[in-house]
């Protein structure tokens, strides 16, 4: 990810015609509805090898789209299971391993 505090400006060259449009709804949605968990210096990234279109913070919250809504998307440290927070995945921000980790 690149230094957004030298880069202040978004480089979309490699950004196809969906990308563009999911990083349109993206800042849409975030310009209506700011969610709690995102803090300063958000970013619009694209991973092209998952092809999902993203926002990120200076801490590495993320946020995807999820029916019109910003929701944060987290990575289990142990295992590496992605998923929506409290929906996909059971896991907090407190915690560093999801439920499949975990022992009983």
């Amino acid at each position: 990810m690149s230094d957004i505090r030298r880069n202040p400006h978004a480089d979309f060259s490699g950004f196809g015609s969906r990308e563009l449009l999911e990083a349109a709804d993206l800042l849409t949605a975030l310009a209506t509805n700011h969610p709690d968990f995102l803090d300063d210096e958000i970013a619009v990234e694209f991973n092209p090898n998952s092809g999902l279109v993203f926002l990120v913070d200076e801490n590495y919250n993320v946020a995807i789209l999820s029916n019109d809504r910003l929701v944060q998307f987290v990575t289990c440290l142990n295992c590496g299971t992605e998923g929506i927070l409290g929906e996909d995945l059971t896991l907090t921000l407190n915690q560093e391993t999801c439920n499949h980790c975990r022992p009983n």
